[in-house]
Formats: C-alpha cells, sequence, structure tokens
C-alpha cells in the first residue's frame, strides 16, 4: 500500500516537473523495513522482487536513503546488539541488488522521465488521492533543485549512491555470517560497481589479519585491489606465506584459497628468498597435509621451480653437515634462511604412501622441459583419491611379503619362533 503512494505521488509530481521522486514519503518505507522490529522478512521479499529490482528510480533512492539510515543511527548511538540485527536486515535488502553495467539498462523508472507517458497505477481511492496531494508539493519543493542537476539516465550517480551505501554497510558492526557472505561476494558484485574501489582497503586488511577463514575469503578482494588498482601492500605475502599451514587444507573454502594462492605466486617477478621460503614451507606440509593436499602442492611447487630457476639450488644443493638451516617458526620469509636450506622433503616424498603423490614427486629428478601444470586440475578431495584408487584393477597376484619365502615351515629362527606352540 505505501508503494503504491509512492507510485501515484510519482506520476503527479511529474506532471509539474520533468523527474521528481517522492522520497519523503519513501525514506519513511526505508525506515520501516530496516528499524522497524515488526517487519517481516516476506515484506522485504515483495518490496525487492516488485520494486527494486524492477525500478533504477527506486535502487537509486533505497541505496541513498539505507544510507541516510545508518548514519542517523550511528549518530544516535545504537547497542551492539540492535546494530547487529539491523546490519542484518539492511544487508538482505542490498545483497539481491543487480547493479547495472551500461547505460542502456537504465531504462524503468518508477517515476516517468521527461517524454515518457506515466505508468498506470490502476484504481486508487478518494482518500489515497486527498493523501498524496497533501504531500506533492512539498516532496516538489525538496526534491527539485536535487533533481535537476541530478541524471539518472547516467551511471555516475548510481554508483556513487552504490558506494556510500555499501561503505556505511561495511563501517558497521556485521554478524559474522554476513561479514563472511560480504567478502565471499566482494570481488565479484561490489567492487566492480564502486566509484572508487580503493575505499575498501582498511575493510579488506583489517579481514586480512584476523586468520583463519575469514583471511582466505579477504584474499580475492586484496588481490583485486593489487592488481587492478595498484594497491601497495608489503605484508601480503608475508601473511600468505603464514597461512600455508595444515589447517587451511581442511577448511570449508580450502579450494578458493589454493587456486587463488597459485595466482599470487604466479609471478615471476617475486624475489628469490621469497619464492624459497614458499617451497620450503609447502615442502614441509606435503610431508604432514591430508593427500589431496599433497596431490594439489606438488604441480604448485614444480610451476614455482620452473618460473625461478635460480631456486634450483634447493635441490642440487652438495651435502652439508645434515642440519636444515631453514627456521620454521619464523615470522617473516626473510628470516627462515629457506634459500640457504634444501628441500630434502622431495626425498621424502618419493615414498610417500599414496602412489600417485610418490610418483609425481619424481618430476623434480628429471630436467624441467614440461610446460607448467593446470593445478587446478588437482584439487581433489580425500575421498575422491580413495575411490580413484579403488578403480584401478590389480593385475596378477597381490604381493604378501616383501621378501620371497624359502618354504612354507623354513628351519631359521624366526620360524621356529612362528611355528612355536604347534603340533604337525
Amino acid at each position: 500500500m505505501c508503494m503504491q503512494w509512492v507510485e501515484v505521488e510519482a506520476q503527479k509530481l511529474t506532471q509539474t516537473s520533468t523527474h521528481v521522486f517522492p522520497n519523503t514519503l519513501f525514506l519513511r518505507v526505508v525506515d520501516a523495513m530496516t528499524i522497524n522490529d515488526n517487519c517481516s522478512e516476506a515484506l522485504v521479499r515483495a518490496f525487492t522482487k516488485g520494486f527494486l529490482l524492477k525500478y533504477d528510480d527506486v535502487r537509486y533512492y533505497t541505496l541513498k536513503n539505507l544510507a541516510l539510515t545508518m548514519k542517523k543511527l550511528e549518530d544516535s548511538g545504537e547497542s551492539e546488539a540492535s546494530a547487529l540485527v539491523t546490519s542484518r536486515r539492511i544487508y538482505s535488502i542490498l545483497s539481491p541488488i543487480v547493479f547495472p553495467t551500461e547505460v542502456e539498462e537504465l531504462d524503468c523508472f518508477l517515476s516517468p522521465l521527461a517524454g515518457q507517458q506515466p505508468k498506470d497505477a490502476g484504481t486508487t481511492t478518494a482518500n489515497t488521492q486527498s493523501k498524496s496531494k497533501k504531500r506533492t508539493a512539498a516532496d516538489a519543493n525538496d526534491n527539485e533543485a536535487d533533481e535537476k542537476a541530478l541524471n539518472l539516465t547516467a551511471l555516475a550517480p548510481h554508483r556513487k549512491v552504490f558506494t556510500v551505501c555499501w561503505r556505511a554497510l561495511l563501517r558497521r558492526a556485521l554478524p559474522l555470517d554476513v561479514y563472511k557472505r560480504v567478502l565471499l561476494k566482494l570481488h565479484t558484485d561490489i567492487m566492480p560497481h564502486m566509484s572508487n574501489p580503493r575505499l575498501l582497503i582498511d575493510f579488506l586488511t583489517n579481514a586480512y589479519d584476523q586468520g583463519g577463514v575469514v583471511s582466505v575469503l579477504a584474499l580475492d578482494g586484496l588481490f583485486v585491489l593489487m592488481t587492478q588498482h595498484n594497491l601497495d601492500y608489503p605484508d601480503f605475502y608475508v601473511k600468505l606465506w603464514r597461512m600455508f599451514d595444515h589447517e587451511i587444507f581442511v577448511v570449508k573454502h580450502r579450494d578458493r584459497f589454493l587456486k587463488l594462492a597459485d595466482t599470487c605466486l604466479n609471478s615471476p617477478l617475486l624475489p628469490g628468498y621469497l619464492v624459497a621460503a614458499f617451497l620450503k614451507r609447502l615442502g614441509r606440509l606435503a610431508l604432514r597435509c591430508p593427500p589431496s593436499g599433497a596431490a594439489y602442492i606438488m604441480p604448485l611447487m614444480f610451476n614455482m621451480m620452473q618460473r625461478h630457476p635460480n631456486c634450483m639450488a634447493l635441490i642440487h644443493r652438495e651435502k652439508s653437515d645434515g642440519t636444515d638451516p631453514y627456521i620454521e617458526d619464523a615470522g617473516d620469509p626473510k628470516n627462515c634462511q629457506a634459500i640457504e636450506s634444501s628441500l630434502w622433503e622431495l626425498d621424502a616424498l618419493f615414498q610417500h604412501q599414496v602412489p600417485s603423490v610418490a610418483k609425481f614427486a619424481e618430476q623434480f629428478s628429471d630436467v624441467f622441459s614440461k610446460s607448467a601444470f593446470e593445478v587446478s586440475d588437482f584439487l581433489e578431495s580425500d575421498a575422491a583419491m580413495i575411490q580413484d584408487e579403488l578403480k584401478i584393477r590389480v593385475r596378477g597376484d597381490v604381493p604378501l611379503e616383501y621378501q620371497k619365502p624359502t618354504g612354507l615351515i623354513g628351519s631359521d629362527e624366526h620360524s621356529a619362533v612362528v611355528s612355536m606352540g604347534w603340533t604337525f
């Protein structure tokens, strides 16, 4: 009913001006959806489907009014518990928005533009018409100056309010599940439509510093800022190096992290000491992590060695006194002394209990003449690896002894112990 009033007033205001949106009334609608505890999720979904995703001007003023609402809440000093609830409601309104990428997509407005035929609002009661007339003059006076300068058929104003609204939300306290969902979609659904994505530097660096799955989810956004928006973040690779531990192979977003880590380590411009530090850390992890993790680490290490021939010394280093100078628990790859060490872990991987891992480890003993591997092809779960092994057909007899027996019951000391207590 409220949106019907907004629709009627929009058409009446347009009759006296080029394009005026009844934002005085619409602001109260947005406030009710975000602040009112009695507003149901079904009502928000109905608004989203019927208006927010349909009309470009409704989307614009929704973003504008949400930012104003969050500013009022911030100034009023709301409690943390209330802030979490309100942030969840605001996110539920923002998350379904599909932002236009071309000017031609801005073609549907609730308040008709100049030259457009007014939209049929259907039949309205005399009471509704009377209420709308009372607001018409106030809305026209409040919005006329702004609307003259505002061109809703251009992308720039839409990008501006989109940026302001999302920044206002990301400054608020967020429930953990909402926080993760924002990070998950930030680099695909939010940053490309912002007028200045670099404004998210503080939000992303704070998330990256938290560790665990939150750091994994922040990695995509930070990488976009570094590669596309010239962000200088010296500690990026230091923290990425620390994130490689045995727990990373059992987190929910393991595949996402490993794919992006391969992209981050793909640059041939990385310094040798840093590549050596990653190689050493990955080699140790391959010995400790689940077989599926080791199967992924092997091609990743191979590609890194191929891109950085100066690290071949880690494989072909001359024999030393048997001590490894590598400091595993160093906080910074600069101080771990990996460049002075050797990849003796590869020799241990030759004897890995999973044949596919042991076989791939043999690649490091050959000349690095093969092309780089597509590491995403090696992303496989432990369950999938077991199923692959079970499908292999065994040819011939399965050996039950590693030493060939000389008879059914021998006369040596071992056979005497085995046959003790038996009568033949």
